[in-house]
């Protein structure tokens, strides 16, 4: 495999930092968008060149929804775009629309149908349909809105990201955000059914008041030995991706999954058992986002070209936790279990641990007893919410601040 280069893409993903609140810290304005926003629609039209760079990320994630994930990739979920001075809201629940949001005639279509769009401008403020606003700086990310029930998709256009100090170094800029609009597109799927089981499990134990998807890494990476046992386990699982045969990469999976039980059984007891089913979780929606990228990088015939070549580039420097071993164990999920899109992103089974256990015949004896098969439900499908959801904007900002 490649070496891995000091890319940024680290620095782009973190942007889709959702924290999971078990308690409301804020109440949402949903209609409450300065009159300065409202003045002057007539300026929000996109450019060709806007337009060229969206209508290929609704082509892109037709097909990595259908081909791929092999959902139906209908409805298109509801995408939030925004520059220095608009925003366009493409296929919006009218409902939740800010005010003054008005319908604007663009190109854009998805599986052969017109897209809706509507767009307002803003003074350096984007309200978002769960009532958050933000300024108008980078960011790529899913969130969800309506009380949990669905999610949205909101994008900085890439005028904005040019002007980044770090993102406009970046040769394979347009691509970069292209594949990250795909991971994220895959989360908007993901995201109410993952909320659900994080507030089950809230119920149940002590969590932390704010969970996201680093909740692993923050937690355990400064407990003694345990990122030690990590790193070895994702390496194994790496090389076993690479592995020149199947026999050699089945034993290195058994290998990895006997590393992942220990650690586990270790890690993951007492007060700590709820981050067993929380890894697994957040495993299964960074995974499978991160391969619906490496998928489309691996369909287009651009650069990066070779597999080695786009998981170095996917992977970048210093990766999160959940989606460098997660992108590890859908690659080998796609190489060892056929069809496993039936089984990984239903909600049968959720954990990509046993999928792969089933998939290389561990004897019932080597399989710990934290790597089981999972409750109903928490995998991720299109059921709805309930409870409350927050995002954590400081954190948001700590990666990405505005201007």
């Amino acid at each position: 495999m490649a070496q891995r280069k000091s890319l940024w893409s680290d620095f782009i993903l973190r942007s889709a930092i959702v924290v999971i609140c078990l308690v409301p810290l804020f109440t949402p304005e949903r209609r409450a968008q300065s009159a300065r926003s409202r003045d002057n629609i007539s300026q929000c039209s996109l450019t060709d060149a806007n337009t060229r760079w969206i209508q290929k990320a609704l082509d892109g994630w037709r097909q990595v929804s259908r081909d791929f994930l092999r959902l139906n990739p209908k409805p298109l979920p509801w995408i939030v775009l925004f520059d220095e001075a608009c925003t366009w809201h493409l296929n919006p629940e009218p409902t939740f629309l800010p005010s003054g949001a008005k319908q604007v005639e663009t190109s854009l279509s998805f599986a052969g149908q017109p897209v809706p769009v509507h767009a307002l401008s803003h003074s350096g403020t984007v309200q978002f349909p769960n009532g958050a606003t933000i300024p108008a700086g980078v960011m790529a990310a899913a969130f969800p809105y309506r009380n949990g029930e669905s999610a949205f998709y909101a994008l900085a256009l890439l005028d904005l990201w040019r002007k980044h100090p770090q993102a406009s170094q970046d040769p394979n800029l347009e691509e970069r955000i292209l594949s990250v609009t795909l991971h994220e597109m895959v989360h908007t799927r993901q995201l109410p059914q993952v909320r659900r089981r994080v507030v089950a499990l809230g119920k149940q134990y002590s969590l932390p008041s704010q969970v996201n998807d680093d909740i692993i890494e923050t937690q355990f990476k400064g407990v003694p030995g345990f990122r030690e046992a990590f790193e070895a386990e994702r390496d194994l699982f790496y090389r076993a991706v690479v592995a020149p045969n199947v026999a050699k990469r089945r034993t290195l999976v058994a290998r990895a999954l006997l590393a992942a039980r220990d650690r586990r059984a270790r890690f993951f007891k007492g007060a700590n058992k709820p981050y067993e089913e929380l890894e697994d979780l957040f495993l299964n929606m960074e995974g499978a986002a991160e391969w619906a990228r490496f998928k489309f990088h691996q369909a287009s015939q651009r650069q990066p070209r070779s597999d080695a070549q786009i998981i170095d580039f996917l992977r970048g420097k210093q990766n999160d936790w959940a989606q460098d071993e997660g992108l590890a164990l859908f690659l080998l999920l796609e190489k060892l279990v056929p069809r496993w899109q039936e089984k990984a992103l239903d909600f049968k089974v959720v954990s990509p641990f046993v999928l792969l256990e089933d998939a290389i015949n561990m004897p019932a004896r080597r399989r710990g007893n934290r790597l089981q098969r999972a409750r109903p439900n928490n995998s991720f499908n299109r059921s709805g919410m309930s409870l409350p959801f927050i995002i954590n904007w400081d954190a948001i900002r700590q990666y990405f601040p505005p201007g």
